[in-house]
């Protein structure tokens, strides 16, 4: 959504909890680092009338802590200036509590290096902002992804078919698996 967007929506429900005292929300929504930054410096009132109408938590997707993973994931609008300052300006700037969205262990990204990186990140973050960690298992393919139409997938992929109960074992906060 657009920033015009979620003002107009911030004040629907805004409207709503004046003409209904009962009223109550209570809103979390995720976000990207940049999206969240550029709404705040360039569009404040958006964000103060957010958190009015009910808005309290925000995870930003940061998923690793280092370039060379955010290269590989396609994120490489993160960096950690970044992902602190946006953690910092939820908590600190609105009383929004940050969430951070860490997934672990992509294959043939990760190392026990990048790994460690982005779990002291986490800590730190948990330290200093209260942010919660929302620790996620990276899957290799997922319906909707690249892995999932990757022909040497392919036999796996039909397998789940198959199988539709074993769809559950792609849940990102399931168990690992092969």
């Amino acid at each position: 959504q657009s920033p015009d967007q979620l003002h107009n929506f911030a004040k629907v429900c805004n409207r709503l909890k004046l003409k209904y005292p009962n009223f109550k929300l209570n809103l979390r929504a995720l976000g990207t680092v940049d999206s969240f930054l550029r709404t705040r410096d360039s569009n404040p009132e958006v964000i103060r009338d957010l958190v009015s109408a009910g808005f309290n938590s925000v995870g930003f997707g940061v998923d690793g802590m280092t370039p060379q993973v955010w290269k590989a994931l396609k994120k490489n609008h993160n960096t950690e200036e970044k992902c602190i300052e946006s953690i910092r300006s939820a908590k600190e700037d609105f009383g929004i509590t940050p969430e951070l969205l860490m997934v672990f262990g992509h294959a043939g990204v990760d190392t026990a290096e990048t790994l460690q990186v982005a779990y002291a990140f986490t800590q730190d973050m948990v330290d200093l902002y209260g942010a919660v960690p929302r620790p996620h298992i990276a899957k290799s393919f997922v319906p909707g992804n690249a892995g999932w139409v990757d022909p040497k997938n392919a036999d796996v992929v039909e397998l789940l078919i198959q199988n539709p109960e074993a769809f559950q074992s792609l849940d990102f906060t399931a168990m690992p698996s092969t």
